[in-house]
């Protein structure tokens, strides 16, 4: 009697060898074989080790971290990333809010609103702005009224936030209603 057997489970290799394969994260052409590579381990293990990661100090690893989390899991990384809107860099949050976007995932409105109204950093208020134009949830409405009343900032580029925040209402609106 010739049974087939249950493959036998991956020893987890550890830290490091999660570091190795994402700093090869850089090369686009082995992406395929270290996302691969990542999905035969221990899934558990592997998202505790990747979340440590956003927390590196390293911001080029925290980087490719969230892009091999983006790409393993989109739902499970969006719930990852959202406590790093909270990130004492700027760099930080504005790269959130920016994937945030890209994704659309509505689990971000109430913390990007915040960000929108609360964070220090005039770059990464217009780039929630910018992410609530596309996430285009009319929730966000209210907060996007109070920023292009009241919110003068502008990023580097000069670009302003009440001026961005105009143009996610009118995106908004524009898809909350029919046309015609």
């Amino acid at each position: 009697m010739n049974q087939s057997l249950a493959p036998i489970p991956k020893e987890f290799p550890g830290r490091q060898y999660i570091i190795s394969l994402i700093r090869g994260w850089i090369d686009k052409n082995t992406r395929d074989k270290i996302l691969n590579e990542m999905r035969s381990l221990d899934r558990e293990k592997l998202m505790d080790v990747l979340n440590s990661l956003l927390y590196d100090s390293d911001p080029y690893l925290q980087s490719y971290a969230i892009d091999v989390l983006m790409a393993l899991d989109r739902q499970h990384a969006v719930s990852l990333l959202l406590p790093l809107l909270n990130a004492s860099e700027a760099e930080m949050r504005w790269f959130i809010c920016d994937l945030l976007a890209d994704d659309g995932d509505e689990r971000a409105i109430e913390p990007l609103i915040k960000v929108l109204l609360e964070d220090p950093d005039d770059s990464v208020r217009l780039m929630a702005a910018v992410a609530l134009r596309h996430i285009g949830d009319t929730r966000a409405i209210p907060s996007l009224e109070y920023a292009m009343n009241h919110d003068k900032g502008a990023d580097e580029e000069g670009r302003r936030i009440d001026k961005a925040a105009k143009e996610a209402i009118n995106a908004i609106l524009s898809r909350a209603r029919p046309s015609g």
